[in-house]
């Protein structure tokens, strides 16, 4: 019976290092990126609506929300981990209730027995101590990996809304790259050559149709 003790005394978290490092891995490489997409912004500053400006900065956009997916796969993968150890620590813990219940009912049906100055008694009471502490060490950490749950939980909804917003940056950056396409001087009419939104649209919209209708 002591030995039940010790093996419900061994109950623990299973480790999530890997999955830390994996995410870890992709905050560095989305720092990288966005550095990079900060020097693209850098090197336009001053026709930032030019075909060449959105192109480069095309291909940063898409660099970071392809890397913002594999981290959101990572989270994913994390997210699952943390469940599945948690079902199993729970399962554990159960299992050393229900060994500790067990034992302490047969502590009492000793001491009805034989009185608590045996050592049969005195025996079973320190197998029913060690029970006690191991199901309070496994509550304990049952608690934390709850926690590890909800954790990987909020930041798997971070970086899920963390791709839709690259996503929308890769999207919104491609409908510019199409209008300086269609334009005559290969510049955005819907922004300004410093990057920011303009209300001449009516304007691209002539512009591009002349284009295509010269093509056609």
């Amino acid at each position: 019976m002591a030995n039940k003790a010790k093996i419900g005394a061994s109950i623990g978290l299973d480790g999530e290092k890997k999955y830390k490092e994996a995410v870890t891995g992709c905050n560095n490489k989305l720092k990288e990126l966005r550095a990079e997409l900060g020097l693209v912004k850098e090197k336009y500053a001053e026709n930032a609506n030019s075909s060449e400006a959105l192109e480069e900065k095309a291909r940063a956009l898409n660099a970071i929300l392809d890397e913002q997916k594999n981290k959101e796969a990572k989270t994913k993968e994390a997210r699952e981990h943390a469940i599945q150890s948690c079902n199993n620590l729970k399962a554990s813990v159960q299992k050393l209730k229900n060994e500790y219940e067990q034992e302490k009912k047969k502590l009492e049906e000793i001491a009805k027995a034989s009185g608590t100055s045996t050592e049969e008694y005195r025996s079973q009471k320190k197998v029913v101590e060690e029970l006690e502490k191991a199901h309070q060490k496994g509550e304990n950490t049952l608690k934390r990996a709850e926690n590890r749950v909800s954790n990987w939980t909020t930041k798997l909804k971070t970086a899920k809304t963390q791709s839709l917003r690259a996503g929308k940056a890769v999207e919104q950056n491609a409908k510019y790259v199409k209008e300086a396409d269609a334009s005559f001087d290969n510049c955005a009419k819907s922004i300004d050559r410093y990057g920011k939104k303009t209300k001449d649209t009516e304007q691209y919209t002539k512009e591009a149709f002349t284009k295509l209708a010269g093509v056609m």
